[in-house]
């Protein structure tokens, strides 16, 4: 399946092109079900929030909402993630002992994990960013292997994309995923994060 980037995805939206929404579930609807698939505690239609999260991120970037600090699936995931949350707290009872927050927090960590490290990455500058996306299989110019799990750039085509040569993407590879790793260390909801 041929991929498309993030720029022919905005625009394709911007003039109302139906193949780009055909190729937008193509590319990103299997990602979206598996984490909707990871809410346990209420059942949700993995279609229906996808389609729900792609109409209001369509909305969000024809109303100029979307600012693209993060990827188009990012931004996506992240939309598609707060409905099911908003969904999990309407229709899960919680005990009275626990806010929901605490009870958010029980049910799903590595969600408030991930979602902190995607806040966070979108502080670095937009190079880190695109290398990153690149190297951690969230970009949309990730290959896809035999089993259709996204494979991250090699440093040479990073290099390519990024117009560097393949040292110096490897160098910048490995200062921005430690000043990543130092913002999310020194980030006061880690610390929540960890304590919980």
């Amino acid at each position: 399946m041929k991929k498309i980037d993030d720029e022919a995805i905005i625009s394709g939206i911007l003039r109302n092109d139906n193949a780009i929404i055909q190729q937008i579930y193509k590319q990103f609807y299997t990602k979206i079900k598996s984490m909707v698939l990871a809410f346990h505690n209420v059942t949700l239609d993995p279609q229906d929030i996808f389609q729900e999260g792609l109409t209001r991120t369509v909305i969000n970037i024809r109303h100029k909402r979307f600012k693209g600090k993060s990827t188009f699936f990012t931004y996506l995931y992240s939309v598609c993630r707060n409905i099911c949350l908003k969904e999990l707290k309407r229709t899960v009872s919680y005990s009275n002992e626990y806010s929901d927050q605490e009870a958010d927090n029980d049910l799903d960590p590595l969600y408030e994990t991930i979602e902190l490290l995607l806040k966070v990455k979108s502080q670095l500058d937009e190079i880190c960013i695109r290398i990153l996306d690149m190297r951690f299989q969230m970009s949309s110019k990730t290959e896809v292997d035999s089993n259709g799990v996204n494979k991250p750039l090699k440093f040479e085509e990073i290099a390519l994309q990024v117009n560097m040569n393949a040292d110096n993407v490897r160098q910048r590879y490995r200062r921005c995923l430690e000043k990543l790793k130092k913002m999310v260390l020194q980030h006061p909801q880690f610390a929540m994060l960890v304590r919980s």
